[in-house]
């Protein structure tokens, strides 16, 4: 059994998404209240207008008002506040 087949195997088994699997992070936005972010690179940069989340496609760009970190673990974060947007600038890599 190679890799990929493995990583199949193990995520039907488990019965886990397929995105956390081959790590891509889920993104689920709760209106413009808040969004959390599953499977999570770490924040990179925080303010109460903008969080910056590294993951596996790059960096994710929140933007909005009040922002807060209502949640940071290490697989999961949860941002509350008033969110304008989320966005991902540079394809395949991360914004400087």
């Amino acid at each position: 059994m190679n890799r990929e087949q493995l990583s199949r195997f193990v995520t039907s088994a488990l019965d886990l998404p397929g995105e956390l699997a081959a790590g891509v992070p889920r993104i689920v936005v709760t209106g413009r209240n808040g969004l959390r972010v599953e499977n999570h690179g770490g924040v990179r940069r925080f303010s109460g207008e903008e969080v910056r989340i590294a993951s596996g496609v790059g960096e994710i760009v929140v933007s909005g008002g009040g922002l807060v970190l209502a949640v940071l673990t290490e697989r999961d974060l949860a941002v509350e506040g008033r969110v304008d947007s989320v966005r991902f600038p540079a394809e395949g890599g991360m914004e400087r």
